[in-house]
């Protein structure tokens, strides 16, 4: 056998073993932030007859406006002056996917090439972290869950980039309100002051156009939802930018 055989198979094979230990580990560390105890969730209570709101943010890590301005309002204590002047219960999750916001990565560990590295794709399965996330919020009347698109609908329908989806009829009303202070907002929509095709619209996707999310979840339990995509992908608008909207759907969401 020629030696540059014998010396390709011996780099083919210490190839494989290289990557091999690498999904090994990052498997085990995945164990790690795929715990319950790695998503954390904040909670503030005025009335237990009160209606309860929830906030989603981080569930893709490369989506992070929602991560950041949901852990602002929770470290200057918004939440918890809101909860009391609005008569409201608030539940919030800023960070589902820390490990994903830590790598600016859409995913919850690495390689992705596992369905369920998506952490909005598991909510039909018994997925440890799917799971404490929808529990957490079984109790609320309705959840608001903060993404990010890549561009603006209006302009690429492929993209859902500033959209505001609802999981059931009735409450597009809201949403309505929702876009339309967006939009006649200028210090939280910079954008439609420069073309009016970047402005917020009430989106039609149905909630189980795609398996396993979380707003699919939502709309078989009979459960209401709200999916807010702001358009930032790749830092398409400054990020103090995107935080403000966050910020102002939180506002519209309680009745400020």
């Amino acid at each position: 056998m020629p030696k540059s055989l014998i010396l390709s198979i011996i780099i083919v094979l210490l190839i494989c073993f290289i990557y091999t230990y690498c999904i090994h580990n990052t498997h085990e560390n995945a164990s790690n932030v795929d715990s319950v105890d790695s998503v954390k969730k904040y909670t503030f209570t005025t009335n237990k007859n009160a209606l309860t709101i929830g906030f989603l943010g981080g569930v893709h890590g490369n989506e992070p406006s929602g991560a950041h301005e949901l852990q602002h309002l929770i470290d200057t204590g918004y939440f918890r002056h809101a909860a009391l002047t609005s008569n409201t219960n608030i539940k919030v999750i800023p960070r589902a996917n820390d490990f994903g916001l830590r790598y600016n990565s859409r995913y919850r560990y690495l390689p992705h090439m596992w369905n369920d590295a998506d952490l909005n794709r598991v909510f039909h399965k018994n997925d440890a972290m799917g799971n404490d996330i929808k529990e957490f919020f079984k109790d609320c009347y309705l959840v608001v869950d903060f993404h990010e698109g890549w561009g603006w609908n209006l302009i690429n329908p492929n993209s859902l980039g500033s959209t505001i989806t609802p999981s059931h009829r009735h409450i597009r009303p809201m949403c309505q309100r929702i876009a339309d202070s967006l939009n006649y907002d200028p210090t939280s929509n910079e954008a439609i002051m420069s073309d009016n095709r970047k402005k917020f619209t009430v989106g039609y996707t149905p909630p189980c156009d795609i398996k396993g999310t979380f707003s699919c979840h939502r709309w078989n339990s009979n459960e209401l939802h709200i999916l807010v995509e702001i358009s930032g992908q790749n830092d398409i608008q400054p990020i103090h930018i995107r935080r403000r909207q966050v910020k102002k759907v939180v506002e519209v969401c309680l009745g400020f």
